[in-house]
């Protein structure tokens, strides 16, 4: 299950998104953006993502689906993540501009269509 899972990472998207993104803020040391295959992120420069825990993105797909997740965010949004959270697969996120969204722990199920 977990090899499976480690296979699903895009690394160098989970690296660039993790480490080096000025959009994102790690609280945390250990706080991470997990990026799994068919994730899409659209972020304006002045957007933030703030990691006070993990966040798994485009989580939980099934075998030869071709839906991916996307997170679009304009200017001034703020995605707040406190714990651990998993977006699953086929999710569309939209923040305009100056919108926040402060997730916990858990998840969004596949489909679902978040506009803030």
């Amino acid at each position: 299950m977990l090899i499976n899972k480690l296979r699903k990472v895009e690394i160098l998207k989970t690296i660039y998104y993790t480490f080096l993104s000025r959009n994102i803020n790690k609280i945390e040391r250990k706080s991470k953006l997990i990026c799994l295959k068919k994730s899409n992120f659209q972020l304006a420069k002045s957007s933030k993502i703030i990691l006070n825990g993990t966040l798994m993105f485009s989580d939980n797909d099934i075998k030869g689906s071709i839906r991916q997740s996307n997170l679009r965010m304009d200017n001034n949004s703020l995605l707040e993540v406190k714990k651990f959270f998993s977006i699953y697969y086929g999710a569309d996120i939209i923040l305009f501009k100056d919108a926040k969204l402060k997730l916990g722990s858990g998840f969004f199920n596949r489909k679902i269509n978040t506009i803030k």
